[in-house]
């Protein structure tokens, strides 16, 4: 995106994400490790090597479409639910996506309807 105030800096955090997929070690060396909200650190940080690059990927998806302010919601609301996957986090992200409601049990069905 184009910066308009003198010393800010752009980051395209997709530039950093398969370099970390490909070597999970550097993360804490790279310049995305910072920049990530401390979910997503202390999240990462819980992940076995093949869930920690799954988790990579569907970051890249979520920034290849919002930012990182939303990415950290997704995780968020994935942990409202006890969930922890990376897979989890990917349906979280989809499901707020499409902006529908988590089916809680209940149909409700419209009065006038025939019987």
């Amino acid at each position: 995106p184009r910066l308009f105030a003198t010393g800010d800096e752009s980051i395209h955090y997709i530039d950093f994400i398969d370099m970390i997929k490909a070597r999970p070690n550097a993360l804490k060396y790279s310049g995305i490790y910072t920049l990530l909200p401390s979910s997503w650190q202390e999240y990462l940080h819980t992940l076995d090597k093949e869930s920690f690059r799954n988790a990579f990927h569907v970051l890249k998806a979520i920034l290849l479409e919002e930012d990182m302010e939303y990415a950290d919601i997704v995780l968020q609301e994935t942990r409202k639910h006890d969930a922890l996957s990376p897979e989890a986090i990917a349906i979280t992200f989809k499901r707020l996506k499409e902006n529908r409601l988590i089916y809680d049990g209940a149909i409700v069905f419209s009065s006038d309807l025939p019987s």
